[in-house]
C-alpha cells in the first residue's frame, strides 16, 4: 500500500474527502433499504465512513509540514485540529436545529456532503514546495 511518501497528499486527502462526502449524500437513502435481504444499508454507511474516519490525518499532517516546516508541524496542527472540532460542533448543532425546524435530518447530511466535496477542491488547491516530490498517480 503507498501512502503520503509516494502518492501527492493532496490526492489521498481529496479522494478520502469524496468518499466521505459520497457516503454522507447517501445515507439518507441507505438508512431505509436493506441490501441482499441481510445486510441493513445503514451498516454499509457505518463500513464506508469508519474506513474512511481517519484517512485525512496522515496526508494532512504532510502537507501541514511540507508547507510549515517539520518544527512547527505539531502547533500547527493542534489548531487545525481545534478548528475541526469546532466545526463538528456546530455542523452536531445545525443537524439538530434542521431537524427541530424541518422535521428531518436530509438537509443536514446534504450540507455535510456538499462541504466534504468542498474540502476535496480545497486540499487540491494546497501548493505543495518544492522540496518533497511526490509521484504523480
Amino acid at each position: 500500500m503507498q501512502g503520503c511518501d509516494r502518492v501527492d497528499p493532496r490526492k489521498i486527502l481529496a479522494g478520502a474527502f469524496i468518499v466521505r462526502g459520497t457516503a454522507l449524500l447517501l445515507l439518507p437513502t441507505l438508512s431505509g433499504i436493506t441490501l441482499f435481504d441481510t445486510i441493513p444499508g445503514l451498516f454499509v454507511f457505518g463500513v464506508i465512513f469508519g474506513l474512511d474516519w481517519l484517512a485525512t490525518g496522515p496526508p494532512l499532517i504532510t502537507l501541514i509540514a511540507d508547507r510549515f516546516g517539520r518544527r512547527s508541524a505539531p502547533y500547527v496542527f493542534g489548531w487545525v485540529f481545534l478548528g475541526h472540532q469546532v466545526g463538528s460542533a456546530l455542523a452536531a448543532w445545525g443537524g439538530g436545529y434542521a431537524r427541530v425546524v424541518l422535521g428531518d435530518y436530509g438537509p443536514a447530511f446534504l450540507v455535510a456532503g456538499i462541504v466534504a466535496f468542498g474540502g476535496a477542491i480545497l486540499g487540491m488547491r494546497v501548493q505543495v514546495r518544492g522540496t518533497r516530490r511526490a509521484a504523480a498517480i
